[in-house]
């Protein structure tokens, strides 16, 4: 490997380096806002379905509680 190229990456076709440079007008901070943006809308998103979907998972009407089966438990001797 020569001196200056340990962040290049040959893959044959079109060397290009490890770190992109490309928005160089792009500062850190609006940056991190950005991408806490984007982690704030994913919960939003996520709440905003369990938000939604509260109640659905007792209306299942494939099965009902009263078709709930108890078996009795033979270890327990008190009985």
């Amino acid at each position: 490997m020569t001196e200056n190229s340990d962040c290049l990456w040959d893959d044959g076709v079109a060397p290009e380096l490890a770190l992109d440079f490309d928005a160089p007008h792009i500062s850190s901070r609006e940056g991190l806002y950005s991408w806490l943006a984007a982690l704030s809308g994913f919960a939003f998103l996520y709440q905003g379905i369990k938000w939604w979907t509260n109640g659905a998972v007792d209306d299942n009407p494939a099965l009902s509680h009263a078709t709930d089966v108890v078996v009795k438990d033979y270890a327990d001797h008190s009985k």
